[in-house]
């Protein structure tokens, strides 16, 4: 990262600005850093659990959808793709075959319009057919990726860990008790990824309780 500067002297703002880049940098190239951006100690972790996602299944929802109005797909449980064209049914009808209890939506269309996708990976990306893209951007496809609330609550479960979910509750949207004493909570944002980048919610929330374990497992209280 290089900042130019168009005067020939360093300022006191510039000698600041000087010290931050180099603690950025160093945080790229360490992957810790003390006093950036006001945290006394910032550590980026890898996962131990590899990534999944399935991008592949948002593709071949949208060819379908494209041929024969609209598509859903459920590559896993309480996930769901759903993808409309102005030639197929009402989106009321579609969500109601799929008696959904308590849905997370993320309408792709309005992220699209609104330019909402930072800082996540550009979904527009992902989509891998050029007309299947065009259609997208022109509004002649409608996108929806849809999360049952109480499966990510149900995955930290299959771990071991009792969970709830509060959605308007955008630092900590999924409180993990990890013990009687220690909660840990995984932010909207993190849990986006799902809806924006397409990822597995298995893997989100796995990954999520992972890092946070790995990070400061006697803390009392964290948020991801």
């Amino acid at each position: 990262m290089i900042e130019v500067k168009a005067g020939r002297e360093v300022d006191r703002r510039g000698r600041r600005q000087k010290r931050d880049l180099a603690k950025l940098r160093g945080f790229f190239e360490t992957d810790r850093a003390e006093g950036l951006r006001g945290a006394a100690d910032v550590r980026r972790i890898a996962p131990p659990t590899p990534g999944r996602d399935y991008i592949e299944d948002l593709n071949e929802s949208i060819g379908e959808a494209m041929k024969k109005g609209h598509a859903v797909r459920t590559p896993e449980t309480g996930l769901h793709y759903l993808v409309m064209t102005n030639d197929g049914p009402e989106v009321g009808e579609i969500l109601n075959s799929l008696k959904l209890k308590k849905p997370w939506i993320f309408r792709l269309n309005e992220f699209k319009i609104e330019r909402a996708w930072a800082p996540y990976y550009p979904f527009v990306l992902s989509i891998a057919d050029k007309d299947h893209l065009w259609a997208f951007i022109g509004g002649d496809c409608c996108v929806l990726v849809i999360i049952e609330q109480d499966r990510l609550c149900q995955i930290a479960r299959e771990r071991g860990y009792h969970a709830t979910i509060d959605i308007n509750n955008e630092p900590s949207v999924l409180t993990i008790e990890i013990k009687a004493d220690t909660k840990v909570g995984v932010s909207s944002h993190f849990l986006g990824r799902i809806g924006l980048e397409f990822l597995s919610p298995e893997w989100v929330v796995t990954a999520a309780i992972e890092m946070l374990l790995s990070a400061a497992p006697e803390a009392a209280a964290l948020v991801a």
